[in-house]
């Protein structure tokens, strides 16, 4: 319309019209051409009901701190974290190659495509030394899910024992120690197993509460329904009991021994997880998990991808030790102490004070469009550990800042200043030439 306007057409008062229409329309134009594409993924109710807030996620925002937690399939749905601002390995985004390619030495990194990472549930995955090299504290999985530890199913002799609605059932934890589940099997169906639950108190043998947890809808007939709980903290030969209290709207019969209910459990294993907490999701705390952000005394070089993810696939590596692509400059395997100032999105920045020199590692997928700083002055960010990021730093006390650098040297950002500034020129430009006609006259 500008430039029509500018070329010939109407003339006097109805260009002047169609210049000014022009002015206000484009910007328009522009505005709800924009609005029309982002308006989609914005919110249209309230942050609090978007995703509700349950324990579980109170639980790792109060505990998670700089690291990250890993989630499984049934449990912490995709991107419910993000609001929250819980940062989690598992998630659906885009990921970096290099990332997915160290993600899927993990044993059962399953759906794991260009936008989403996940797990199944199994020991060998909570446990794996990737995740352990990336930060990852926290292992989630549902209460349905199998229950990591040591299986001790319950020893019945084949009668049956009735659990009735309300009416709490005290019985003796056949293996004292640390407990990670306690359960019953079911004999029959309930009617409605969505609407009835079996809660769980674990007491120890001063009649303490150890731990406690219910669980929906016990229901498979001859199969064990076990209910999570947190209760690891207890001494190796301390007798425990359980009581249950069935929320049902009919009894329900149960495997026992001698008529009494027949009580199966999973003990604590040395396999590096610990449950840190039990309820609408189990938590294992991953015991063998180094920082996501962490000081590195020594640095191993592996040049070839294939054995480089090997190394780091079977834990090869020293907690103190970080893996680069190439050679870097000479570590002095002496400690530092590692101050976290500022964990952003597009900018990270630590403290360090070091004995000797050493490598600063974040566990994070950096490698791509992100720039170091060493007290202000450029430093080198190397590839590490296949898909996360080291930056080199010497002896003494120094301030390091990991930054995001848009690409093309915010390319957008200078068009966009240009585009304005012409606009302006443009506007600046019908000004004058209008003083001038106007004077003409």
């Amino acid at each position: 319309l500008w430039w029509a306007a500018r070329a010939g057409g109407p003339t006097g008062r109805a260009r002047k019209l169609v210049r000014t229409t022009a002015a206000v329309l484009l910007p328009v134009l522009i505005t709800v051409q924009a609005l029309t594409l982002v308006g989609p993924f914005w919110p249209r109710v309230a942050r609090d009901t978007f995703y509700p807030v349950t324990a579980t996620h109170t639980f790792l925002r109060d505990h998670l701190g700089h690291e990250r937690y890993a989630g499984t399939w049934g449990a912490l749905g995709m991107g419910a974290d993000t609001h929250l601002k819980l940062r989690a390995l598992t998630g659906h985004t885009f990921v970096d190659a290099r990332l997915g390619e160290l993600v899927r030495r993990v044993p059962g990194a399953a759906g794991l495509f260009p936008t989403q990472v996940n797990f199944v549930v199994a020991a060998q995955t909570a446990g794996s030394p990737v995740l352990d090299r990336l930060g990852t504290r926290y292992f989630v999985t549902a209460p349905q899910n199998q229950v990591l530890g040591i299986p001790r199913p319950a020893a019945s002799d084949g009668s049956v024992a009735v659990l009735r609605p309300g009416e709490p059932v005290t019985l003796p934890v056949p293996d004292p120690g640390p407990v990670r589940a306690v359960g019953l099997t079911p004999t029959a169906t309930l009617a409605d197993p969505a609407a009835a639950s079996l809660e769980v108190t674990l007491r120890g043998a001063d009649g303490r509460v150890v731990a406690g947890n219910s669980r929906l809808g016990p229901g498979r007939v001859d199969q064990q329904f076990l209910v999570p709980v947190a209760g690891e903290q207890v001494d190796a030969a301390e007798p425990l009991t359980a009581t249950f209290t069935l929320r049902a709207p009919a009894p329900l019969t149960v495997q026992a021994a001698a008529g009494v209910p027949a009580v199966s459990t999973v003990g604590g294993a040395d396999d590096g997880l610990r449950v840190a907490y039990a309820g609408s999701a189990v938590v294992y705390q991953r015991l063998t998990a180094l920082p996501r952000i962490r000081w590195a005394s020594d640095a191993v070089v592996q040049t070839a991808p294939g054995r480089r993810l090997d190394q780091l696939a079977t834990g090869a590596l020293g907690s103190d030790q970080v893996l680069l692509d190439a050679p870097g400059p000479q570590a002095a395997g002496r400690p530092a102490r590692v101050g976290v100032v500022t964990d952003g999105l597009d900018e990270i920045v630590v403290d360090v004070t070091a004995e000797g020199a050493g490598y600063l590692v974040v566990a994070d997928a950096l490698q791509t469009g992100w720039a170091a700083e060493v007290d202000g002055a450029p430093a080198e960010l190397l590839p590490a550990e296949h898909a996360v990021v080291a930056v080199p730093v010497p002896a003494g006390g120094h301030r390091v800042r990991l930054h995001y650098a848009a690409p093309q040297h915010n390319a957008g950002l200078w068009i966009s200043a240009v585009a304005a500034v012409a606009a302006l020129g443009l506007a600046g430009h019908e000004c004058t030439t209008r003083r001038h006609r106007s004077g003409r006259r």
